[in-house]
């Protein structure tokens, strides 16, 4: 299971209470964070695999959001679970024009109907007891007033007026469920479907009929013709129209049609749009907007209006002559006739807008590069760094007027802490607006799980840690320096001497200015970059040589020092004292060495989140000075039982907020926002 710190889902309300500690008043104290009214989704609006229109409304979906584009003004609307969307993880969508409604189905099972603006969800296929694990839902299609939605079970029927659930068809041998992967349904009622159970064949059936007789009949033209998909029902063609892979050739585009005598038979598509044309690309995806049929490929888009049966009057290519290059990386495109225009969904460059075949538009809301979100960290003076405007405030950046951000790390590590293998590079939020390093220009590192930022006298440095790359230095946003082994005098240290694998972790810098950070399975895992561009490291024994290190925390001089399985490290920077807080009495009495997370609040209290709870150790500084270095957990009394502060819940995230209110992550009962001491529970 990949590792998430706080929550996949980035939310704006966080972001200000993330910046909120960070705004001091001239005296020094803290001041209270602003009341938040409503949340604010911040997932990735890039990547668009479901297109489609009712005119001249676009509808693009992503796996977790909907934009919806007014093609008379392409202007946008975001909607996700927080405003509209009642589900995440959209496996399909689709557009009916007669009933004016849009059907958005998820791997779960649920539907959402979208009709003037608002959503309704349809629960019946999620919760109904039978077919469990088989509840995607694959693809939708319309027909009389009815929609069909097919799913990994079979084929589901509902009517538009009223979402209620009709017929249900299970398709296997004897009515067992099969997968429905791709279907259509022509102007007449009859269903052209395919399920990867029926060996080289399609089921054809008049859906009119109360009683459905389905045939069979062999999908494959050609002998090497395999995995058909995205069957549509093209009506000026008056036929059925998919793609299919051959052997030799590559995806191919083939049709479905009836004879004089009501029999139905795969053929070749007539040219020139036939298997001749569409050799040596995939087919990403196919669709009909009233006479155009729109054939999206991996590199570009083509697309034919007919005004009668294999009688071509126009067309076009959409293709990387008219972007620069990587813009166009296509995955599902619809046609809005009254503006004349194409939309072109892509992966990780938005949608595209073609319009008159050469008038282009890219629409590219601000939004994270990537859905995962491993750790956020905060910089600045928030936004109330110099609330008069003119300059008293001591403590107000010598970057004037900059109110600070959020950065965004998505690479990840497993249980084990093994790297994932994220690719996503790093982003930033700053000014209410996202900006993204794409790989390419972090050095072609992976995994970036930490990141430390600093104002300078004329902008600002950043550090992003990646686990098993080293570190990037970026200044003003441009990179200045990758450091691994060989450039800092040895102070990054190789696992096992292989120079690829550098796992430095947590980075922090000290109130001097100084870098530090941490390493893992290293014999010297703390390192110090000092203000003069020095490298040093040093050991944490007894104890932690070679072990699994990630997290670094700093306060007042002292170092605490995340482990996979021995506690929290501890290292004071003065004297170069070295601790362990671990579980037992009297070694730091932690409820489990398994340690998630970690913070300290504006009382200097360090709270620490581990697998089987929250404790709070009150005087960090004991652990150096001999006192009392026991944690507690916060113990409060409901209906007369003394009870602990989220139980034995695993605490994934911890974050202290203007007004010393800690947010707690947990690992499956949600996030918690708690009073300054955590006896109340302002929001779950």
């Amino acid at each position: 299971m990949i590792e998430r710190n706080l929550f996949k889902i980035l939310l704006t309300a966080c972001f200000a209470v993330l910046l909120a500690p960070f705004a001091k008043s001239q005296e020094g104290k803290w001041q209270a964070a602003g009341a938040f009214e409503h949340w604010v989704d911040h997932l990735p609006y890039n990547t668009f695999e479901h297109v489609d229109e009712l005119d001249p409304l676009v509808f693009c979906a992503s796996q977790d959001n909907l934009l919806v584009i007014d093609g008379s003004t392409d202007e946008f609307t975001r909607y996700s679970r927080i405003n509209g969307l009642s589900g995440t993880n959209i496996t399909a969508l689709r557009a009916d024009a007669p009933s004016q409604t849009v059907w958005i189905g998820y791997a779960n099972g649920r539907i959402d109907v979208w009709r003037n603006g608002t959503f309704q969800a349809i629960n019946a296929i999620e919760e109904t007891p039978s077919f469990t694990g088989l509840k995607q839902i694959n693809s939708f299609a319309f027909f009389n007033g009815k929609a069909y939605a097919g799913t990994n079970f079979g084929l589901v029927e509902f009517e538009i007026s009223s979402r209620l659930a009709g017929r249900t068809f299970l398709l296997g041998d004897n009515f067992t469920p099969i997968a429905i992967t791709t279907f259509a349904i022509n102007s007449a009622g009859t269903a052209c479907v395919y399920s990867p159970d029926q060996l080289n064949e399609f089921l054809v059936a008049d859906l009119t009929e109360n009683l459905p007789q389905w045939a069979a009949i062999d999908y494959r033209v050609f002998s090497s013709v395999y995995d058909p998909n995205h069957i549509v029902w093209y009506d000026v063609d008056q036929c059925f129209v998919y793609a299919a892979t051959d052997l030799t050739s590559g995806t191919l585009l083939f049709d479905v049609t009836e004879d004089s005598n009501g029999n139905w038979a795969a053929g070749t598509y007539p040219q020139p749009w036939g298997a001749g044309s569409f050799g040596g690309q995939e087919i990403q995806d196919i669709r009909v907007s009233e006479a155009w049929l729109v054939v999206t490929r991996d590199f570009n888009v083509i697309g034919k209006k007919s005004d009668a049966q294999n009688n071509p009057v126009d067309s076009i290519n959409i293709s990387n002559a008219l972007f620069a290059p990587g813009v166009l990386r296509p995955l599902s495109s619809t046609f809005v006739s009254t503006e004349n225009a194409f939309y072109v969904g892509n992966f990780q460059t938005g949608v595209l807008r073609v319009k008159d075949g050469t008038k282009i538009k890219r629409i590219l809301p601000s939004s994270p590069f990537s859905n995962k979100a491993f750790h956020l960290v905060p910089y600045g003076l928030g936004k109330d760094n110099d609330p008069n405007a003119d300059g008293t405030n001591p403590y107000a950046a010598v970057y004037r007027g900059n109110t600070g951000g959020v950065l965004h790390l998505p690479g990840a590590l497993n249980e084990l802490w093994s790297k994932a293998y994220s690719s996503d590079g790093a982003g930033r939020y700053e000014n209410q607006q996202w900006t993204h390093w794409d790989k390419n220009h972090l050095y072609g590192l992976t995994d970036f799980v930490s990141a430390a930022h600093e104002f300078t006298a004329s902008g600002e440095r950043i550090y992003l840690s990646s686990w098993g790359g080293g570190i990037v230095e970026l200044t003003d946003g441009d990179t200045t320096g990758w450091f691994r082994a060989s450039n800092t005098n040895g102070a990054l240290l190789a696992v096992n001497g292989n120079a690829n694998d550098l796992r430095t972790g947590g980075l922090t810098f000290d109130d001097e200015g100084n870098l530090w950070g941490v390493q893992s399975l290293v014999a010297a895992p703390l390192f110090k970059k000092d203000v003069e561009g020095n490298w040093s490291n040093f050991a944490l024994s007894p104890g932690a040589d070679g072990v699994a290190l990630k997290n670094i925390l700093h306060y007042d001089g002292m170092f605490f020092i995340q482990s996979r399985t021995n506690g929290i490290y501890a290292y004071r920077s003065s004297d170069g004292l070295k601790r362990q807080i671990s579980s037992g009495t009297g070694s730091g009495n932690l409820p489990s060495n398994h340690v998630l997370s970690m913070a300290v609040d504006q009382d200097g209290e360090l709270w620490l989140g581990t697998d089987e709870g929250l404790v709070v150790l009150y005087s960090p500084s004991n652990v150096f000075n001999g006192g009392t270095s026991d944690a507690r957990p916060i113990l409060f009394e409901e209906d007369g039982v003394v009870q602990k502060l989220l139980g034995e819940t695993p605490i994934t995230s911890i974050f202290v907020d203007g007004g010393n209110r800690k947010w707690i992550g947990t690992r499956g009962a949600g996030l918690f926002l708690v009073s300054p001491e955590g006896l109340q529970t302002v929001q779950q």
